[in-house]
């Protein structure tokens, strides 16, 4: 279904001018470049949908055109309705508002307690620190969730106020066993819900779930925002004053939520051959460096994300790696370095107890290309060799 709305015509715009970037960029989780369609869709709806979309008059029921436009598309890729469809700033925004909200709704019935998984992204720990009572379910060695532990956890507790799980992992790329989680979840009438931020356009979502997270600085939208999508029949409560926009007191820019839906548009109508050309890539490179020394591959090679190689590294520090390997001529990242007072550095790789001394994480995007990775192999040898040295 095309976006409805009368800057239907952004969608095909004028020629492309992606992102270019000098160093090779490899650093994508959560930040792809921006795509062309999105670049020129920007340019477009700030031109039209610059008004308040709550004010009744011309220009503002213009802009709520393309807020509602937006939400539609969102809607119509996740299988929800529109009306359950809410724009937030950041993913971590959208986190929060999800986990906020059913646990106020449930906590008199079914108390504090909430079951999520270890290698979770630090926002969803950090969120359910905040409000309640995790008990988290570790993960086997390839980072898939441990599901009979997680059916022991269940059964462990009598009352359990919501589950907080993800189709993939953000940190090391592996697909997770998702279906017995919501199984499990559906029987004892416990609220799921879902991080599909990471898998979005490039995995299948399950069909049934109860709040979906997503993150469209994933499809290369080329800013943060947030989505929650909710399950016709969830029960969420806001614990913070209210307006017009309940959930989003304040409301978001139109320019924004449109932009990422014109960005998600292209990134499904490109993400089979994109997706085969970063599988490819991610082949090669775990090829080459699994032979090295001191590098050990992670991941489910048969379940995981097409983009993603995450790398532990032995005898020195990943942050050090890093900043080797840029002065090299590679941005990568080194995964999960948050911390709270319960939250290690890197908590991932602890959870599936790997042993390691640095992380390194390589993610691509609908611009990577073989000269992005060429090279990399030997730059990471001399890196390794100044990084040890030191």
């Amino acid at each position: 279904m095309r976006m409805h709305c009368h800057e239907d015509s952004m969608m095909n715009g004028p020629a492309r001018h992606d992102t270019v970037s000098v160093v090779p960029y490899l650093d994508a989780t959560s930040a792809a470049r921006p795509r062309a369609a999105a670049l020129t869709g920007l340019g477009r709806s700030v031109q039209s949908f610059w008004a308040d979309p709550h004010h009744d008059h011309e220009f503002g029921r213009r802009s709520a055109g393309g807020l509602d436009a937006a939400r539609e598309v969102v809607a119509k890729y996740v299988g929800a309705r529109t009306q359950d469809v809410i724009v937030t700033s950041s993913l971590t925004q959208a986190i929060d508002l999800a986990v906020q909200g059913m646990a106020a709704a449930r906590r008199r019935a079914a108390g504090d307690t909430f079951i999520g998984s270890a290698i979770a992204r630090t926002s969803v720990l950090h969120a359910l620190e905040h409000c309640g009572k995790p008990a988290l379910v570790s993960a086997d060695s390839s980072g898939c969730l441990e599901a009979d532990e997680f059916s022991e956890t269940f059964a462990a507790h009598d009352k359990v106020a919501l589950v907080a799980a993800e189709v993939a992992n953000v940190e090391i790329g592996t697909i997770q066993p998702i279906d017995p989680v919501l199984t499990a979840a559906a029987e004892a009438g416990v609220p799921v819900l879902l991080d599909g931020s990471v898998a979005l356009t490039r995995t299948p979502l399950p069909e049934h779930w109860d709040a979906l997270v997503l993150d469209a600085g994933e499809w290369g939208c080329g800013f943060p925002l947030g989505f929650l999508v909710t399950g016709p029949r969830l029960r969420l409560r806001p614990t913070w004053p209210q307006d017009q926009d309940a959930w989003f007191p304040g409301g978001i820019s139109p320019v924004w939520a449109f932009t990422a839906a014109v960005a998600l548009e292209d990134a499904i109508s490109n993400a089979e051959a994109e997706h085969a050309r970063q599988r490819d890539l991610t082949d090669q490179l775990r090829r080459e460096l699994a032979a090295k020394e001191q590098i050990t591959v992670l991941g489910n090679e048969a379940k995981r994300l097409p983009h993603i190689v995450s790398l532990a590294v032995h005898g020195c520090d990943g942050e050090a790696l890093a900043r080797a390997l840029g002065r090299r001529g590679y941005a990568v990242g080194t995964g999960s370095a948050c911390s709270s007072s319960t939250i290690e550095p890197n908590h991932v790789l602890r959870a599936m107890g790997v042993d390691f001394d640095g992380h390194l994480r390589i993610t691509l995007d609908h611009q990577s290309t073989v000269d992005d990775i060429a090279g990399l192999s030997t730059a990471l040898d001399t890196a390794l060799d100044e990084v040890i040295d030191n």
